[in-house]
């Protein structure tokens, strides 16, 4: 960014509406020119970097997926190892007249 361009260069006002002040900024675009190897060579690399982040995802989602399914393997084995008796418990509401009638049948 240069500083007082007004100074360096002898732009002015041609008639429009453009003012030159201390403040203003000049930007500079430039074309930047490679030959034909170079660029193919970026290209390459550009394809092989592209490829490898292909690659590196694809395995991430595989290692992700196998994972789901030995984690899913192992929660129903302690699943099984851990059966207690409330994982067969019902429970049922009854009324005093029910519960009344069972005992009276119990003895």
């Amino acid at each position: 960014m240069l500083q007082d361009i007004h100074s360096n260069l002898p732009l002015g006002n041609n008639g429009g509406d453009c003012n030159i002040a201390e403040s203003d900024s000049l930007f500079i675009q430039y074309e930047c020119k490679m030959d034909d190897d170079e660029l193919t060579m970026k290209r390459h690399q550009a394809l092989m970097a592209a490829c490898v982040n292909v690659f590196a995802a694809l395995t991430l989602l595989s290692v992700i997926r196998y994972r789901q399914g030995s984690i899913s393997i192992e929660k129903r084995e302690w699943d099984l190892q851990t059966v207690t008796a409330s994982d067969y418990t019902l429970e049922v509401k009854l009324s005093k007249a029910q519960i009344a009638q069972m005992r009276n049948d119990i003895y």
